[in-house]
């Protein structure tokens, strides 16, 4: 009888072992997969010198703006030479409103009405290229919105602000407001390449380039010089892995 009993109990402390076994198991298991999942992730950030091409004559607005832009991006590596991107870069500019070329162009600090907070948000997908000991060759594309946030200027004399005024700021301000909102103008689809050099395990330094597609002229009718709504954006960019 004893040894019967003994043989039960035996079996009944297998019996309870095995679930506890089986829950630390699942337990490291999880734990890998998180740190595998979240090891695909990957910072970087940006500094963009952004040109906005204008060929809208010596009579009307300024020259091409060429803005200082930062940026950073998020990018998750979902394949060994593939990857997909969240970026951010935000710029400010100033605008006057053309009535005779009907819509808004960049002006001198002195002319502005509007004064415009961009937020360019972009996804992508990329791949990678690797060139051995010489570094990384990324090539990607993918859609962005340009969210223009369009205030009346600061520091304006009041002659600027009389309201229902052509000149005055207040219309244009609106009049550059509807017309960047309008068209599906945000749309701005864009693509670029890179090269990264390897500084260690842990940090990358490279170059940007990439190229917005003003896509809305397909379905706008406007008739607008070859580089209106076109934007190149050389960069300097590190990236933490």
């Amino acid at each position: 009888m004893r040894g019967v009993f003994r043989r039960r109990l035996f079996f009944a402390l297998v019996v309870l072992a095995l679930p506890a076994g089986l829950g630390a198991g699942d337990m490291v298991e999880p734990a890998a997969a998180e740190t595998a999942f979240t090891g695909s992730f990957t910072w970087s950030f940006r500094g963009t010198l952004m040109i906005f091409p204008e060929e809208n004559g010596p009579a009307s607005g300024a020259p091409m703006p060429l803005l200082s832009v930062p940026g950073a991006a998020l990018a998750y590596r979902f394949r060994e030479s593939c990857e997909a991107e969240f970026s951010l870069d935000l710029y400010l500019t100033r605008y006057g409103y053309d009535w005779k070329l009907d819509r808004p162009v960049p002006v001198e600090l002195e002319n502005r009405s509007a004064f415009v907070l961009g937020a360019l948000a972009g996804v992508r997908l990329g791949v990678y290229v690797p060139l051995g000991s010489r570094g990384i060759l990324r090539i990607y594309a993918g859609p962005a919105a340009d969210l223009r946030l369009v205030l009346l200027a600061a520091d304006l004399n009041e002659s600027d602000l009389i309201p229902n005024d052509p000149s005055g700021a207040p219309m244009q301000t609106s009049a550059v407001r509807n017309y960047f909102w309008a068209g599906g103008r945000w749309f701005l689809p864009f693509a670029g390449a890179g090269f990264d050099i390897p500084v260690n395990d842990d940090l990358l330094v490279g170059i940007d380039f990439r190229v917005w597609f003003p896509v809305y002229r397909c379905w706008t009718g406007e008739d607008l010089p070859p580089l209106e709504g076109w934007r190149f954006g050389p960069a300097f960019k590190i990236t933490l892995r």
